[in-house]
């Protein structure tokens, strides 16, 4: 799963894309969606074949291309022959919101809270990202902060 989204164009060889809903539970958890955002160094969430089924599969060549939405998970062959293609990567303003509700969704469950879906309600999921937006700014100011007269540097 990647955090944005982007448009695959296939320019020489062939390739065959997997996408899988990035909305089904049975491919990735809500839990495990919010972990993605927050946990940038983890590893992804593992391939199981028994989901093969599940995923939209699509053939490129040589003009062909593919979108691939927001978290979608996805798995790429190439064949034996050289391939290019070209990846036009892109966030828009509601994946930025997605993104960080994701985050207050992560922060949330590490308190043993319940987590709303994200993607469900716009104006919840601005909100979420409201939260997480403030917290960042603040810790900036709070640690971009000169110490107070009369205390020791750090």
């Amino acid at each position: 799963m990647d955090r944005e989204m982007n448009f695959l164009f296939q320019i020489r060889g062939r390739k065959t894309v997997r996408l899988w809903n990035p909305n089904d539970d049975a491919v990735m958890s809500p839990a495990e969606r919010d972990h993605l955002f927050t946990a940038c160094n983890d590893a992804r969430p593992t391939y199981r074949p028994e989901l093969d089924a599940r995923a939209m599969c699509f053939q490129l060549e040589p003009g062909l291309g593919v979108h691939h939405p927001f978290i979608a998970p996805h798995l790429v062959h190439t064949g034996p022959e050289l391939s290019i293609s070209l990846a036009v990567t892109f966030r828009t303003p509601r994946s930025d919101d997605w993104s960080d509700a994701h985050r207050f969704n992560e922060q949330v469950r590490r308190l043993g809270l319940p987590a709303g879906r994200v993607g469900r309600t716009e104006w919840v999921d601005k909100a979420k990202a409201r939260v997480i937006r403030t917290a960042r700014a603040t810790k900036r100011i709070i640690h971009a902060a000169p110490p107070h007269e009369g205390t020791d540097p750090p």
